[in-house]
């Protein structure tokens, strides 16, 4: 369970952002790749809004990771919008707040925010404005949905001010759950979707993160783009549902597995060399616990 999660059962959401902020709390790691973050780590898109921020407040990674007092925060202009992504992790919908925008400066400024599963379908889910402002996603999201991007726009209600539109220092997911990547190099020969026997032996070291009796199992395939559109997404299912079938017989039963394919659509790395295409192939496994 992410420590930021801990502190918000233990002190609610407003002690437990403060914690997080003023300490800096590292999050625990979770293997076999990536560590288990519970802030946004990608920057997809950045429109400067008008009057725009002047330069020295103007970069969006300044919104990535845990807030910072080492750096400024991202000032959005007067209705700039930002997108970010979930690589790490997702957020996912639990009991209470789940997601969390740190904006700070001297005005209160509302900021629209926007969820999404893959990056093109948006959900309006609300807006915050304040110091550190918090959504509870449950009207918007089932429980088994998880999303990869989150979408800031300012709502103009401080266009005059030395730092125009929202000031974002952060953006966290208390409801979140880690997310395992495996290249398909692991897993599979090239352009195949029967598992290697070495990949057997991986999935089942990977099984003993999976402690639940119950909740969801996300198992999501991707491609590179070499390929036609449909090809890509055939393959992509294909090997997702080869890695479900290796994993079924020793679930439990009251964990449901969801099985998708997105071909070419949800790239990890947007170069065009090998090692960005190598990346891009991979099985994504994503546990969500059931609600209590």
């Amino acid at each position: 369970m992410p420590v930021l999660k801990i502190l918000f059962r233990r002190f609610g959401p407003a002690l437990a952002f403060v914690f997080a902020w003023l300490l800096l709390i590292p999050v625990a790691q979770a293997a076999p790749v990536f560590k288990a973050n519970a802030f946004a780590d990608e920057v997809v898109a950045f429109v400067s809004g008008h009057p725009a921020a002047r330069k020295a407040r103007n970069l969006p990674e300044w919104a990535l990771g845990r807030p910072s007092r080492q750096q400024p925060a991202l000032t959005l202009g007067c209705g700039g919008s930002l997108t970010v992504r979930f690589v790490d992790n997702v957020l996912i919908n639990v009991p209470g707040d789940d997601l969390y925008v740190f904006e700070i400066g001297p005005d209160v400024e509302a900021t629209r925010v926007d969820i999404s599963i893959d990056g093109t379908h948006w959900r309006h889910v609300g807006k915050v404005a304040g110091a550190t402002a918090s959504l509870d996603i449950d009207a918007y999201a089932q429980a088994d949905e998880s999303f990869s991007f989150v979408r800031l726009t300012d709502l103009r209600q401080s266009c005059k001010s030395d730092t125009p539109g929202a000031d974002i220092d952060a953006i966290a997911a208390i409801g979140s759950a880690s997310r395992y990547h495996f290249a398909s190099s692991v897993l599979f020969d090239f352009d195949q979707a029967t598992l290697k026997p070495e990949a057997k032996r991986v999935l089942q070291q990977w099984l003993q993160h999976v402690t639940a009796q119950s909740g969801t199992l996300q198992i999501n395939g991707h491609t590179d783009r070499q390929g036609s559109d449909a090809y890509n997404m055939k393959l992509s299912l294909q090997r997702a549902q080869a890695v479900a079938d290796a994993l079924r017989p020793h679930l439990p039963d009251g964990i449901r597995l969801l099985v998708q394919g997105f071909g070419e659509q949800q790239p990890l790395d947007r170069g065009e060399d090998e090692a960005a295409a190598a990346r891009n192939r991979r099985v994504e496994l994503i546990y969500i616990p059931a609600a209590k």
